[in-house]
Protein backbone atom coordinates (compact mmCIF):
# COMPACT_ATOMS: atom_id res chain seq x y z
CA UNK A 1 0.00 0.00 0.00
CA UNK A 2 1.38 3.40 -0.97
CA UNK A 3 1.25 6.21 1.55
CA UNK A 4 -0.82 8.25 -0.90
CA UNK A 5 -3.56 5.62 -0.68
CA UNK A 6 -4.28 6.32 2.96
CA UNK A 7 -7.48 8.25 3.50
CA UNK A 8 -6.32 10.86 5.99
CA UNK A 9 -9.21 13.02 7.14
CA UNK A 10 -8.50 15.80 9.59
CA UNK A 11 -11.84 17.49 9.02
CA UNK A 12 -14.30 19.81 10.64
CA UNK A 13 -17.61 18.15 11.27
CA UNK A 14 -21.22 18.92 12.03
CA UNK A 15 -22.61 17.26 15.15
CA UNK A 16 -26.03 16.69 13.70
CA UNK A 17 -27.49 14.88 16.66
CA UNK A 18 -26.77 17.74 19.04
CA UNK A 19 -27.19 20.57 16.56
CA UNK A 20 -23.70 21.86 17.41
CA UNK A 21 -20.84 22.61 15.10
CA UNK A 22 -17.33 21.94 16.30
CA UNK A 23 -13.84 20.73 15.49
CA UNK A 24 -12.54 17.18 15.59
CA UNK A 25 -9.72 18.03 17.93
CA UNK A 26 -11.34 16.75 21.10
CA UNK A 27 -13.87 19.34 22.19
CA UNK A 28 -16.68 18.20 24.49
CA UNK A 29 -20.27 17.83 23.31
CA UNK A 30 -23.23 17.64 25.64
CA UNK A 31 -26.86 16.79 24.96
CA UNK A 32 -29.75 16.06 27.28
CA UNK A 33 -28.58 12.57 28.16
CA UNK A 34 -25.01 11.74 27.16
CA UNK A 35 -21.73 13.62 27.19
CA UNK A 36 -18.55 12.53 25.45
CA UNK A 37 -15.45 13.92 23.88
CA UNK A 38 -16.06 14.57 20.20
CA UNK A 39 -15.99 11.36 18.24
CA UNK A 40 -16.58 12.77 14.73
CA UNK A 41 -19.52 10.40 14.44
CA UNK A 42 -20.78 11.89 11.20
CA UNK A 43 -17.42 11.16 9.58
CA UNK A 44 -17.35 7.63 10.96
CA UNK A 45 -20.86 6.95 9.82
CA UNK A 46 -19.97 8.09 6.31
CA UNK A 47 -16.99 5.75 6.43
CA UNK A 48 -19.27 2.91 7.48
CA UNK A 49 -21.99 3.51 4.92
CA UNK A 50 -19.41 3.70 2.14
CA UNK A 51 -18.72 0.06 3.01
CA UNK A 52 -22.28 -1.13 3.44
CA UNK A 53 -21.49 -4.52 1.95
CA UNK A 54 -18.41 -5.07 4.10
CA UNK A 55 -17.13 -4.95 7.65
CA UNK A 56 -15.67 -1.98 9.54
CA UNK A 57 -13.27 -1.89 12.47
CA UNK A 58 -13.02 1.26 14.58
CA UNK A 59 -9.78 1.65 16.52
CA UNK A 60 -10.04 4.46 19.06
CA UNK A 61 -6.73 5.54 20.59
CA UNK A 62 -7.88 8.85 22.02
CA UNK A 63 -7.04 9.11 25.73
CA UNK A 64 -10.73 9.37 26.62
CA UNK A 65 -13.10 6.50 26.04
CA UNK A 66 -15.57 7.16 23.21
CA UNK A 67 -18.81 6.18 24.91
CA UNK A 68 -20.92 7.50 22.05
CA UNK A 69 -19.13 5.38 19.46
CA UNK A 70 -19.47 2.36 21.71
CA UNK A 71 -23.20 2.95 22.21
CA UNK A 72 -23.93 3.27 18.49
CA UNK A 73 -22.44 -0.10 17.57
CA UNK A 74 -22.91 -1.99 20.85
CA UNK A 75 -25.48 -4.43 19.39
CA UNK A 76 -23.85 -4.99 16.01
CA UNK A 77 -21.53 -7.70 14.74
CA UNK A 78 -20.57 -6.05 11.45
CA UNK A 79 -18.64 -3.25 13.17
CA UNK A 80 -15.83 -4.08 15.59
CA UNK A 81 -15.05 -1.28 18.04
CA UNK A 82 -11.72 -1.41 19.86
CA UNK A 83 -10.66 1.31 22.28
CA UNK A 84 -7.40 1.90 24.18
CA UNK A 85 -7.84 4.68 26.72
CA UNK A 86 -7.28 5.95 30.24
CA UNK A 87 -8.92 3.74 32.85
CA UNK A 88 -12.37 5.13 33.75
CA UNK A 89 -11.56 4.77 37.45
CA UNK A 90 -9.21 7.71 36.94
CA UNK A 91 -10.18 9.31 33.63
CA UNK A 92 -13.11 11.02 31.91
CA UNK A 93 -15.86 10.00 31.22
CA UNK A 94 -15.50 7.86 34.41
CA UNK A 95 -18.60 5.73 33.75
CA UNK A 96 -17.70 3.80 30.58
CA UNK A 97 -14.77 2.06 28.96
CA UNK A 98 -14.38 -0.89 31.32
CA UNK A 99 -12.99 -4.15 29.99
CA UNK A 100 -16.22 -5.99 30.84
CA UNK A 101 -18.20 -3.89 28.33
CA UNK A 102 -18.10 -6.28 25.37
CA UNK A 103 -21.36 -5.64 23.52
CA UNK A 104 -24.90 -6.94 23.76
CA UNK A 105 -27.09 -9.25 21.67
CA UNK A 106 -25.50 -9.84 18.27
CA UNK A 107 -22.75 -7.44 19.28
CA UNK A 108 -21.29 -9.57 22.09
CA UNK A 109 -17.48 -9.67 21.73
CA UNK A 110 -17.55 -7.04 18.97
CA UNK A 111 -16.80 -4.26 21.44
CA UNK A 112 -13.43 -4.44 23.18
CA UNK A 113 -11.99 -1.99 25.69
CA UNK A 114 -8.40 -1.79 26.89
CA UNK A 115 -8.35 0.67 29.80
CA UNK A 116 -4.84 1.58 30.95
CA UNK A 117 -3.72 3.07 34.27
CA UNK A 118 -2.05 6.43 34.81
CA UNK A 119 1.67 6.65 34.02
CA UNK A 120 1.50 4.02 31.27
CA UNK A 121 4.73 4.07 29.25
CA UNK A 122 5.59 3.20 25.64
CA UNK A 123 6.43 -0.49 26.08
CA UNK A 124 3.22 -1.38 27.89
CA UNK A 125 1.10 0.68 25.51
CA UNK A 126 2.60 -0.97 22.44
CA UNK A 127 1.93 -4.44 23.83
CA UNK A 128 -1.73 -3.55 24.22
CA UNK A 129 -1.83 -1.80 20.84
CA UNK A 130 -0.48 -4.89 19.09
CA UNK A 131 -3.07 -7.02 20.86
CA UNK A 132 -5.77 -4.67 19.57
CA UNK A 133 -4.40 -4.87 16.01
CA UNK A 134 -4.43 -8.67 16.17
CA UNK A 135 -8.08 -8.59 17.20
CA UNK A 136 -8.85 -6.36 14.25
CA UNK A 137 -6.97 -8.55 11.79
CA UNK A 138 -8.82 -11.63 13.06
CA UNK A 139 -12.06 -9.73 12.37
CA UNK A 140 -10.71 -9.07 8.84
CA UNK A 141 -12.46 -5.74 8.15
CA UNK A 142 -12.75 -4.09 4.77
CA UNK A 143 -11.66 -0.78 6.30
CA UNK A 144 -10.14 0.41 9.58
CA UNK A 145 -11.33 3.74 10.98
CA UNK A 146 -8.76 5.17 13.40
CA UNK A 147 -9.63 7.81 15.99
CA UNK A 148 -6.18 9.29 16.51
CA UNK A 149 -5.80 11.15 19.80
CA UNK A 150 -2.61 13.04 20.58
CA UNK A 151 -3.78 13.47 24.17
CA UNK A 152 -2.15 10.12 24.99
CA UNK A 153 1.24 11.87 24.98
CA UNK A 154 3.08 12.90 28.12
CA UNK A 155 2.39 16.53 28.92
CA UNK A 156 -1.17 16.67 27.64
CA UNK A 157 -3.23 18.51 30.29
CA UNK A 158 -6.12 16.05 30.05
CA UNK A 159 -4.15 12.79 30.00
CA UNK A 160 -2.04 10.84 32.48
CA UNK A 161 0.06 8.59 30.24
CA UNK A 162 3.84 9.00 29.96
CA UNK A 163 4.11 8.25 26.25
CA UNK A 164 6.74 9.87 24.04
CA UNK A 165 6.10 11.00 20.44
CA UNK A 166 8.01 7.90 19.30
CA UNK A 167 4.87 5.89 20.11
CA UNK A 168 3.11 7.42 17.11
CA UNK A 169 5.88 6.34 14.75
CA UNK A 170 5.34 2.75 15.91
CA UNK A 171 1.56 3.15 15.61
CA UNK A 172 1.86 4.45 12.05
CA UNK A 173 4.15 1.60 10.98
CA UNK A 174 1.85 -1.02 12.48
CA UNK A 175 -1.28 0.41 10.88
CA UNK A 176 0.30 0.50 7.43
CA UNK A 177 1.53 -3.07 7.89
CA UNK A 178 -2.10 -4.27 8.09
CA UNK A 179 -2.44 -3.45 4.37
CA UNK A 180 -6.05 -2.44 5.03
CA UNK A 181 -7.69 0.78 3.78
CA UNK A 182 -7.43 3.36 6.56
CA UNK A 183 -9.57 6.34 7.49
CA UNK A 184 -7.60 8.45 9.98
CA UNK A 185 -9.55 11.01 12.01
CA UNK A 186 -7.85 13.35 14.46
CA UNK A 187 -9.47 13.39 17.86
CA UNK A 188 -8.01 14.73 21.11
CA UNK A 189 -4.87 16.72 21.75
CA UNK A 190 -4.64 19.77 24.01
CA UNK A 191 -0.92 20.47 23.90
CA UNK A 192 0.16 22.15 20.66
CA UNK A 193 3.69 20.82 20.90
CA UNK A 194 2.32 17.33 21.46
CA UNK A 195 0.08 17.57 18.39
CA UNK A 196 3.00 18.79 16.28
CA UNK A 197 5.50 16.15 17.44
CA UNK A 198 2.94 13.35 17.51
CA UNK A 199 1.58 13.98 14.01
CA UNK A 200 5.09 14.29 12.58
CA UNK A 201 6.07 10.95 14.14
CA UNK A 202 2.84 9.29 12.98
CA UNK A 203 3.28 10.20 9.32
CA UNK A 204 6.96 9.32 9.49
CA UNK A 205 5.98 5.85 10.66
CA UNK A 206 3.38 5.52 7.92
CA UNK A 207 5.84 6.59 5.27
CA UNK A 208 8.72 4.38 6.40
CA UNK A 209 6.66 1.19 6.20
CA UNK A 210 5.09 1.73 2.78
CA UNK A 211 5.65 -0.90 0.09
Amino acid sequence: MHFSEINCCFLDFIATRSGLRGRGVGSALYDAVVSEYCRNLSVKERGYFSYQEGKVAILDIDFHHGNGTQDIFYNRNDVLTVSIHGHPDYSYPYFSGYEAERGEGEGVDFNRNFPLPPRTENDKYLRVFNKAINLILNFNPDIIVVSLGFDILKGDPTGTFLLSPKIFESIGKRLISTKKPLLIIQEGGYNIRGIRSGSKAFFKGCNENRT
